[in-house]
């Protein structure tokens, strides 16, 4: 089944206030997911909820790939923003300008906890909760337990505590710096997963404005024991062979370029003794292929399996040819519209 998901541009937001502002009618953007998408394996997506159920695409598929082929474990992604100037040298998160739209964020990175913009419920991710004092100035984080790293070495406390503390050291250079300066008068350590945040003022939307992935993103943890005693401000945090970046999610980075960036499966992913379900993919490609009939074309052909920044017209001509491209919702504005 190919899923099409029409909704509003994305842009890197403020820190303040990290949504996605919706595109009109004649500037849709269609997102596609495989057949039995690992929602729980994939935190950095909102989850669907009873609220609004997706549309379905039709029982027979127009070109399916045979059954244990490497089409048929193979998800093929369209790159929101284009072609990587610097394939090598976006894997900072905290670099301004870095891009985290080639599987960065979705698939490698992972948040402390996500937003279900329908229900407003804070989702349990990396941390398993975040509560304030009566005075909401002193905010305490408990984190899941069992959550490794990449290459083994156990998330804990000391991580945040680490993130937080660069993000204070080197504002106003490093992204979500600022805020972090702005708001937190301490960050300190109480045990492997607790961690205490002292603000400079009460702050009721602290976890909500910072802590919670909403559409694009949130501050990201570091690995401290990768991190330590590197510049933040000119370490690129790649090197394939070394594991980098290092990253808790399900995928590693396997290879990139100007126009397809590849992500293999990491079988030993944490999430598995937790419960969560391992993803399909086997492997996830993100791809730029030029300009929007191309992409069209290669989607309508099932070479494609997303596709950005397409227009309405463009959308309805794509599904006349291939009936299996369905939108989130059947009808306008076919994605969930978060709120400004």
């Amino acid at each position: 089944m190919i899923v099409a998901a029409c909704g509003g541009g994305e842009a890197t937001p403020a820190p303040a206030a990290p949504v996605e502002q919706a595109a009109p009618a004649e500037a849709t953007v269609a997102e596609v997911a495989p057949t039995e998408a690992p929602a729980e394996a994939a935190p950095a997506e909102a989850a669907a909820t009873e609220e609004a159920t997706p549309t379905e695409a039709p029982a027979e598929e127009a070109a399916p790939a045979a059954e244990g082929s490497d089409r048929s474990k193979t998800l093929i992604m369209d790159i929101d923003g284009g072609r990587l100037q610097d394939p090598e040298g976006v894997w900072n998160p905290y670099v301004p300008g870095n891009r985290r739209d080639q599987g960065f964020h979705q698939v490698c990175l992972e948040p402390l906890f996500i937003l279900n913009y329908q229900t407003g419920e804070f989702i349990p991710w990396l941390a398993e909760s975040f509560t304030s004092n009566d005075t909401l100035d002193e905010w305490t984080l408990t984190l899941r337990d069992g959550v490794k790293w990449q290459d083994g070495v156990p998330f804990t406390a000391d991580d945040v505590v680490f993130t937080i503390q660069t993000l204070i050291d080197n504002a106003p250079e490093l992204g979500d710096s600022a805020a972090m300066k702005q708001w937190v008068k301490s960050v300190e350590m109480v045990d492997d997963l607790t961690v205490k945040f002292m603000l400079n003022e009460p702050n009721p939307r602290f976890q909500l404005d910072y802590f919670a992935v909403k559409i694009w993103g949130s501050p990201e943890m570091l690995p401290k024991h990768i991190w330590e005693g590197q510049d933040p401000l000119t370490f690129k945090n790649f090197d394939l062979a070394a594991g980098l970046p290092m990253c808790t999610g399900p995928y590693k980075l396997a290879s990139t370029s100007p126009t397809e960036v590849t992500w293999t499966r990491d079988d030993n992913w944490w999430g598995v003794d937790a419960g969560f379900k391992l993803p399909e993919p086997e492997t996830i490609i993100w791809t730029w292929a030029g300009p929007p009939e191309t992409r069209a074309a290669l989607m309508a052909n099932g070479e494609l399996d997303s596709l950005m920044d397409i227009t309405l017209g463009a959308l309805q001509a794509l599904q006349a040819q291939n009936p299996n491209v369905i939108t989130w919702f059947a009808d306008p504005p076919f994605a969930w519209v978060p709120d400004p």
